[in-house]
């Protein structure tokens, strides 16, 4: 089970909010929810997971963060580990378009 591995924290205080988690995350991969728009919105690396199209088929998140099977995830993950801050920078340059940088001080 993914809780008994040894490389993998899983978060259970269901005692703080979504802001909370925010600031305590490294990475976020997980299908698509507000919870990664506002993840985005903060600069925050995260590796969405696209299921039959969605999100990807309604909105361009860009290449850096869209992932459609294991392997994408795996590579993503990878290249996460290797440089997070040049995979960050990396979201950071796809969602521009849509979360101008004089926005980033701002909550959805």
């Amino acid at each position: 089970m993914i809780n008994e591995s040894s490389n993998v924290e899983l978060y259970n205080n269901q005692n703080n909010s979504f802001f909370d988690l925010i600031k305590k995350t490294k990475i976020t991969i997980a299908r698509h929810t507000s919870l990664n728009d506002e993840l985005l919105f903060k600069k925050r690396p995260v590796i969405i997971y696209d299921v039959a199209g969605y999100p990807s088929a309604y909105f361009n998140y860009g290449k850096n963060i869209i992932v459609s099977n294991y392997n994408e995830l795996e590579i993503r993950f990878n290249l996460w580990k290797e440089d997070p801050r040049k995979f960050n920078e990396n979201i950071i340059s796809d969602i521009s378009r849509y979360f101008p940088l004089s926005m980033s001080k701002k909550s959805l």
